[in-house]
């Protein structure tokens, strides 16, 4: 007896570059890979994007500095240019000029300009810390202050010179912390350049000129050689300052203009070229003397100053403008950029999530049943799955293996049952066997018949090979007959050896070529080999129609990309096997090339996959398009189908399928909720839906259903209302008729009585009325008079009140003037905050008006008020006369009409009751009616409703007196009680 002996293969290990992650995966349950996946993807895009944000925030901080400095030159520049004013006042008059009163006016100016920058550099923080800088410059000048005049002890030189060596030191402060003559940009670069070094330059130079000029017309004659040679000396060496750097601001706007020309109508130099020509008439006065005097010299100084200030206003705005545009871009670059990356993250998100649920669940059930199939349990056969990916794929071929298999059994059954009934010739049906489960039958039947078979299979084989099957093997037979399968085995290896070192090469050339897809073999230097018949239709993309490939073997393939970055990305992609992505003739293809090895390992070749991705594109926009316009309520879009195949066939019609539900469901539910809205409620949804739409349908339907069954009720209920309501009717209709005729016999009986003590009682009445109305009058005087002195304080306290609010709109005023100046400070930031100061500003403006125009509305009813209070107490008293004889006229009138008072009184009882009576009829009658009326017009009203029944509204005939219904009765009875009432 022989053992059965199982071969088990050594489980294959991963090795190369892929080996480690290949381990990781695989030592990783689904979730675990999932996760480190996620990990791998969102780290990265993370560390980029804290890159980005990193690099946004230090290119916003370098901008507010920048915009920082141009505010704070704002100020400084002209501080500066009172500083120098002063100093060359002091130089003028060492030369004996008159310019005392510019030398004090400008101490005025800067010593104001000095407290408003400080207030400036308080309340923004100093974001430039220049604050130690300024507070040395204030010093400075303070110190000067000491010297009347700006001069020293000795009456020949100024006070000045820390001043300026500490302006410069600020100006370089500014410059340095603002980082102007730093700025990226062309435009902006070169205007810094021009604010922060140019015009402070050229402001210094040029007050030097006008002093020197002036100091050198004034000592004309009188200054020794020696003394003009030293300062002619200094003022050439000014003067070719000045003169350089108005060619250089002049060459910079040039150089602005020439990058950015929308900005040559800003930048005027008129007012700097009358600069130059100052400089001109001053350096002519100088050297050819007496030409101007001192004080035409000083003057034109003065003017050429103010074509400085021009410049200056000019330019800084520009520059700010430009570098708040720039911040203003940087922001809405950042907010853009963090919308897609932040939508792109949560879509990736969605679809890896949704990858995650799908292939889990998958691996789930197929492991499940791999587990049932291993333990030997083949009768639990899972369901088919609802998708078309790779875990549906596995489960539907699961299914079928568990569908042979289970036939598989059945056959080895019915084998040993036939076999042990007698039947030895029987064998395993193999036909609906596939594969190697037919195989497995068929060596059963074979291992049954093996001792009358083995020759007859020898001579088989020995057939087989003849014919050039090559693929058919002998069996594995038992001892000594093993001698046999290897002697066949032998044969069949070496005819298979001969026909495969034949036919290897065009194997491998059909099966290429029998690919549906593109693929080009090139050997190790990237040269062209072979290329697949639809490689050759792709790779006329790069050289048109008439493009031979055939012709083309032998070069290298990175040689057809006319791009050289192109040609440079697809030579890298071929070294390192990543895919990569290139646009080509309008057409999207993504390249994947592989290394071919010899058998000792070396490269001898690459396979390079060519994949056409344009339609996959074009399919995705349409997709998105499509689901855009869902989200939006429209579902009338389709997608097309056309040359659509395989995955993307699938999920299109699966799409179109969708849509056409979701519009169907939801056209009926409008369908049915607009016959509703016109009062039509027999409508219903017909349609079969299933899940939430089936939910939807029955929920419609039900609604309808018990909106129906309400209306008929309250068309039942409003009929029976009808009918009580007309008998009731015409009950008080009758009753009515009975109290009128018994109201006119009472009233024909006190008609006498009436006349007679008519007159009397109407001279009674009327004398107290008057009397009446007399006291009114003196009271309602009085309290008139009372009245109108208080509504005089009342007034004046309005009218003082007033006063205060008034004071409070105009504290407000104030107020939203000093924010809407701290709004503009904060610039960009500060804008919303500057229209609500602007809107405040105008309401207390008004507030303002208002109050005025009532304080004078006030003052005048004041003096109405009083006037009307003095006519009052000057109709009291005659009021009050006149009361009094009223008052003896119905007294008499009083003791005339008692008498006959008491006649009328029985009569009157009797009329007062009959009038009662008949009234109370009268009333029951029309609360009848109205009730009819009321039941009326809710028939009408139910009658907008159409149910299945389809009533006819009809008026409701009035019943018999004899009919009775106690209920409504009852219902009917409060009301008339209440109208009695």
């Amino acid at each position: 007896m022989s053992d059965h002996v199982t071969k088990t293969h050594r489980a294959w290990r991963p090795a190369g570059l892929w080996g480690p992650g290949m381990r990781l995966m695989g030592n990783l349950q689904f979730s675990s890979k999932a996760l480190v996946i996620s990990l791998a993807f969102v780290i990265p895009i993370l560390s980029l994007g804290w890159s980005a944000t990193q690099s946004y925030l230090e290119n916003l901080r370098t901008t507010q500095h920048e915009i920082e400095g141009v505010r704070v030159l704002r100020s400084f520049v002209p501080l500066n240019q009172h500083l120098v004013i002063a100093r060359n006042a002091t130089r003028a008059m060492i030369g004996g000029f008159h310019a005392s009163d510019a030398y004090q006016a400008s101490r005025g100016h800067a010593d104001a300009m000095f407290t408003k920058l400080d207030q400036a550099l308080t309340q923004t923080a100093d974001p430039l810390k220049i604050r130690e800088a300024f507070n040395d410059l204030r010093q400075t000048w303070d110190a000067t202050a000491q010297s009347g005049n700006g001069l020293d002890a000795s009456g020949q030189s100024t006070v000045f010179v820390p001043v300026t060596n500490a302006g410069i030191a600020l100006l370089s402060r500014i410059s340095d912390r603002s980082g102007l003559v730093l700025d990226p940009e062309m435009d902006s670069l070169y205007l810094g350049l021009v604010v922060v070094q140019k015009l402070p330059i050229i402001q210094e130079n040029l007050g030097q000129i006008r002093a020197w000029s002036t100091y050198l017309a004034s000592k004309a004659g009188s200054i020794s050689a020696d003394d003009r040679y030293k300062a002619l000396f200094r003022y050439v060496v000014w003067d070719a300052q000045l003169r350089w750097d108005i060619k250089d601001v002049i060459a910079y706007v040039e150089k602005i203009v020439a990058y950015k020309p929308e900005l040559k109508a800003k930048l005027d130099l008129s007012a700097l070229q009358r600069v130059e020509a100052y400089r001109a008439r001053a350096y002519q006065s100088v050297m050819e003397e007496n030409i101007h005097t001192a004080s035409a010299l000083w003057d034109d100084g003065g003017q050429a100053f103010e074509d400085f200030t021009k410049t200056f206003e000019q330019t800084v705005p520009l520059l700010e403008g430009l570098l708040k545009q720039r911040l203003d871009n940087l922001q809405v670059q950042n907010l853009t950029t963090t919308g897609v990356i932040t939508v792109i993250l949560l879509l990736a998100a969605y679809l890896f999530y949704c990858f995650y649920l799908v292939t889990s669940g998958g691996l789930r059930l197929i492991d499940k049943h791999l587990q049932q199939i291993a333990a030997g349990d083949v009768s639990d056969i899972p369901a088919h799955p609802f998708g078309n990916d790779e875990p549906a794929h596995v489960l539907n071929s699961l299914i079928a293996m568990q569908s042979v298999l289970t036939r598989f059994q059945a056959a080895q059954d019915e084998l040993a049952q036939q076999h042990g009934a007698g039947m030895l010739d029987y064998r395993m049906s193999t036909q609906d066997l596939p594969g190697a489960y037919a195989t497995m039958a068929h060596s059963i039947n074979e291992v049954v018949q093996t001792h009358i078979s083995v020759k007859m299979r020898v001579v088989e084989v020995m057939t087989a090979y003849t014919e050039g099957r090559l693929d058919v093997t002998m069996d594995r037979l038992p001892g000594q007959k093993a001698q046999v399968s290897h002697a066949m085995d032998k044969v069949q290896q070496s005819l298979r050896d001969a026909a495969e070192a034949a036919g290897f090469n065009e194997r491998i050339r059909m099966s290429l070529d029998s690919l549906p897809v593109c693929v080009t073999v090139s050997n190790a230097q990237a040269m062209l080999v072979h290329a697949t018949p639809k490689a050759k239709e792709l790779l006329k993309l790069f050289g048109g129609c008439t493009f031979d490939t055939d012709r083309f073997y032998g070069n290298k393939l990175s040689s057809l990309f006319k791009e050289p970055d192109h040609a440079i990305r697809f030579e890298q992609s071929v070294r390192t096997g990543a895919a990569t992505d290139l646009k080509v003739g309008g057409h999207m293809l993504r390249i994947m090339t592989s290394p071919v090895h010899d058998s000792s390992g070396q490269p001898i070749g690459h396979i390079t996959q060519w994949l056409d991705r344009t339609d996959e594109i074009a399919s995705e926009q349409e997709l998105d398009d499509m689901v855009n316009a869902a989200s939006r309520g429209d579902f009338s879009g389709r997608l097309t189908l056309d040359s659509k195949t395989g995955f993307f066939a699938r999920i299109f019609a699966g799409m179109n399928q969708l849509m056409d539900t979701s519009q169907q469901g939801l056209s009926d539910v409008a369908g049915v909720l607009a016959a509703v809205a016109k009062g039509d409620l027999t409508q219903r949804i017909t349609h079969d839906y299933h899940g939430l739409f089936g939910k939807v349908k029955d929920s419609v339907n039900t609604s309808s259903d018990n909106l129906s069954r309400v209306i008929a009720e309250v068309r039942s209920a409003s009929d029976a209302l009808t009918g009580a309501a007309n008998q009731v009717s015409a009950t008080a209709q009758s009753l009515s008729q009975a109290a009128s005729e018994q109201a006119s016999s009472v009233e024909q009986t006190s008609a006498s009585i009436d006349v007679i003590s008519a007159s009397i009682n109407q001279n009674s009445d009327n004398a107290k009325i008057t009397d009446a109305m007399a006291a009114k009058a003196t009271k309602e005087a009085i309290e008139g008079g009372s009245a109108v002195s208080q509504t005089v304080t009342a007034m004046k306290k309005i009218a003082s009140k007033i006063g205060i609010v008034n004071d409070i709109a105009y504290q407000t005023n104030l107020l939203a003037l000093n924010a809407a100046i701290e709004a503009a400070r904060a610039g960009e930031h500060g804008k919303g905050f500057a229209v609500v100061a602007a809107e405040v500003r105008k309401l207390a403006e008004r507030s303002q008006e208002a109050a005025k125009e009532i304080s004078e509305l006030a003052g005048s009813s004041v003096t109405t008020a009083e006037i009307a209070g003095q006519l009052l107490n000057e109709i009291a008293p005659s009021i009050q006369k006149t009361s009094e004889l009223v008052q003896e006229i119905a007294s008499a009138s009083s003791e005339q009409s008692e008498s006959i008072m008491q006649i009328g009184g029985a009569m009157g009882q009797l009329s007062k009751a009959t009038q009662q009576n008949a009234s109370a009829s009268e009333e029951l009658a029309a609360t009848s009616e109205e009730l009819s009326g009321q039941a009326e017009q809710l028939q009408q009203s139910i009658a907008f409703f159409r149910t299945d029944d389809d009533p006819i509204p009809t008026r409701v005939s009035t019943p018999s007196f004899e009919y009775r219904d106690k209920t409504k009765i009852s219902t009917i009875r409060p009301l008339i009680a209440v109208t009695n009432r």
